[in-house]
């Protein structure tokens, strides 16, 4: 946590890396994750933030918060295809309320982002349909 929180507090990248560099050696998932944030937000380097999130899903890979970090990710770096591979795997790993929540925030990036607004609703409708019990989509003779 110390080599991450001093990555954040760096004013130049080489350093930051740096300091996410010993984060990975000491606790992969977590600095894979926040070198990924790093590179997606502050540093606009979206092919190396999908490259340390797709990381964090290998480490990680029951977890579906890590997947939805490597979907807007995915999104945002022109791969709406690989996106939408990404939430699929998301749906088969959230219960109702948290894929609520997936779904939220992709509303909210596809308000935020117009150019991905199409991507986006493929995704949402898939997500929907994962989200209907086959109780509810079947209809008994």
């Amino acid at each position: 946590d110390a080599a991450v929180n001093r990555a954040f507090l760096q004013t130049d990248r080489a350093a930051a890396e740096k300091d996410l560099a010993l984060a990975i050696e000491l606790d992969p998932l977590t600095g894979y994750w926040h070198r990924g944030v790093m590179r997606q937000d502050l540093w606009g380097d979206l092919p190396g933030a999908v490259l340390d999130f797709a990381a964090a899903v290998g480490l990680e890979p029951e977890e579906y918060f890590f997947y939805t970090s490597l979907g807007v990710a995915q999104l945002l770096d022109g791969q709406p295809e690989a996106a939408r591979e990404t939430y699929r795997a998301v749906a088969q790993r959230v219960n109702e309320a948290e894929l609520d929540e997936v779904i939220a925030e992709l509303e909210v990036l596809a308000r935020d982002h117009p150019p991905l607004a199409a991507a986006i609703a493929v995704i949402l409708a898939d997500l929907r349909a994962a989200s209907i019990p086959i109780s509810a989509s079947v209809r008994w003779a």
